[in-house]
């Protein structure tokens, strides 16, 4: 078991309800920026071929303010340590302020590494990053880790919607986001659930799509970020499948979609996570939402679908 403490060390212990000791696995304590209570160590993802190649990514903040998506290895002699010294950068870039850092790394059915990025901070995204093709904030991307283009320590997907195309970045799988903590796949279909937080009045759970744009900053959720200005066209940007009033809850945090047998009550539901109170989305709530939309879109394999 492995656990991401935010000051920057990851521990492991035994999967083991009596375990009593943890080891530190990694310790980036010397180089995580913490000045700000959203920075830190923010994401931890194994490659799929952890068992043999003993790959492993991490995103983090450093001084200058900025975020770093690095991949380590495993020691060879040791499997509850990490080699330090192995660390290849394969994205660094700046960010504004010390909020909205997004931070979630995910393996997806295609094998790419998907990565969360927040906006840049500040209320309202004074520069506009998620709607720009030229910023990796307020973000989703979407990498290749076991091939290298020139220059880079990855390569981009020649399938992304942007790769190839001058003055934008290829990495770039979808757009339009505010801050998205986590996302999560849903396994037997491939696609990808995204919780992304609200600024003062709406929270919002998309289904994330090749190339879409959800709206932020000229929207919170469904509804435009000026109160007072005219709602965006219907079909300009991608609708969330929830939105939810913070009078109802507080920041949506993530949330997976739960297919077991363990917990029957839950049947096939999205178990969300808000920092006040829990709740989970279930196929009712599901189809309310999206009834005469997209209700056909979670059995097309995320790496698939075109918008």
């Amino acid at each position: 078991m492995f656990v991401v403490e935010q000051d920057g060390r990851v521990r492991v212990f035994p999967n083991q309800s009596d375990a009593k000791e943890t080891n530190v696995f990694l310790d980036l304590r010397g180089v995580v920026r913490r000045e700000h209570n959203e920075e830190g160590l923010l994401g931890l993802a194994f490659h799929p071929d952890y068992r043999t190649n003993g790959q492993f990514f991490v995103f983090y903040s450093v001084t200058p303010r900025g975020s770093v998506v690095s991949r380590f290895r495993v020691s060879k002699d040791d499997p509850d340590r990490a080699q330090r010294d192995s660390e290849e950068i394969l994205l660094q870039f700046p960010k504004p302020y010390g909020n909205h850092n997004g931070g979630c790394l995910r393996f997806g059915p295609d094998g790419c590494l998907y990565i969360s990025v927040g906006d840049g901070g500040l209320a309202g995204d004074p520069h506009a990053n998620a709607q720009s093709l030229e910023m990796l904030n307020g973000k989703i991307l979407r990498i290749d880790v076991n091939h290298k283009d020139d220059g880079k320590n990855y390569a981009v997907p020649k399938d992304n919607p942007f790769a190839g195309r001058g003055g934008v970045r290829g990495e770039i799988w979808a757009y339009g986001l505010r801050n998205v903590w986590r996302f999560s796949f849903d396994r037997p279909t491939g696609t990808l659930w995204a919780a992304d937080v609200g600024q003062d009045r709406h929270e919002e759970v998309d289904i994330i799509d090749r190339g879409g744009n959800y709206g932020w900053n000229i929207r919170e959720g469904k509804h435009p970020l000026d109160p007072n200005a005219e709602r965006s066209p219907v079909g300009e940007f991608i609708e969330p499948v929830l939105d939810y009033p913070r009078v109802e809850g507080k920041s949506v945090t993530g949330g997976l979609v739960y297919r077991g047998r363990r917990l029957p009550d839950f049947g096939r539901s999205l178990p969300l996570r808000r920092l006040h109170l829990g709740q989970r989305v279930g196929p009712a709530a599901r189809r309310e939402e999206v009834d005469g939309q997209r209700q056909d879109r979670p059995h097309e394999p995320a790496h698939q679908r075109l918008r």
